[in-house]
């Protein structure tokens, strides 16, 4: 199945993330309701998964996308090849984590994975970096 899946650069750490998120989801800019939201700060980027195919392609057609004065980029978002590396797919290693509850924690990952709640959790010894155990094998992890 593809994934209606954009990404969006170009504003400042000053643009509210909620103003962008109101944007895409309104219909200024053509999008409509969003099922997955990444903001991937370490590339300074938001990862925005359409619901339907008609607001993905709304917004990749419109001309400018503009949010508090910030001409924002806006680009269909590409998935990386496979790793050729045995991957396990009952984890997921969490890096830059902020010190949340284990509850919010719970439900972040849920969000990330779908809906794959995770067994437990392994804490690193670097702060922030976090290994989420799951009983089972997470079905869409190459789209993580």
């Amino acid at each position: 199945k593809r994934m209606h899946r954009v990404e969006v650069t170009g504003f400042s750490e000053a643009t509210s993330k909620d103003a962008i998120q109101y944007y895409f989801e309104g219909p200024r800019s053509g999008g409509g309701e969003i099922t997955n939201w990444v903001n991937d700060e370490a590339k300074n980027r938001i990862l925005i998964t359409f619901k339907d195919k008609s607001a993905f392609t709304n917004v990749l057609s419109k001309r400018m996308h503009r949010v508090e004065g910030t001409t924002l980029t806006v680009k269909e978002a590409h998935w990386r090849p496979k790793s050729k590396t045995p991957v396990d797919k009952s984890r997921i290693l969490l890096r830059n984590v902020p010190e949340i509850t284990e509850e919010t924690l719970t439900m972040f990952v849920e969000t990330l994975t779908q809906g794959a709640s995770p067994s437990s959790f392994l804490y690193g010894k670097e702060p922030g970096t976090i290994m989420a155990l799951f009983p089972g094998e997470i079905t869409d992890i190459d789209m993580l």
